[in-house]
């Protein structure tokens, strides 16, 4: 089983290059940068926008879509790296 590593960076910080440089590794794979920031970005905002008719729990909801994506882009890696 293969250990999965998660690499995260604020814009500008170097991820890019570390990214880069690690992936010279012939053992090690780096994927492009993920839109994973942008995405919750955009659930937190859609949060704003939801009228207050709507009873729900925001930090179990945006904990469930993150997983969500995680999910499906470990899923769609696996699937490119077979």
């Amino acid at each position: 089983m293969k250990t999965l590593y998660f690499l995260g960076g604020l814009p500008r910080s170097g991820s890019t290059l570390l990214g880069s440089l690690l992936n010279q590794h012939p053992d090690i794979y780096v994927s492009p940068t993920s839109p994973l920031g942008d995405v919750v970005t955009d659930i937190e905002k859609s949060f704003n926008r939801v009228d207050e008719q709507f009873t729900f729990d925001r930090k179990q909801y945006l904990i469930m879509s993150i997983s969500q994506f995680l999910l499906t882009s470990t899923i769609t890696l696996q699937n490119q790296q077979s």
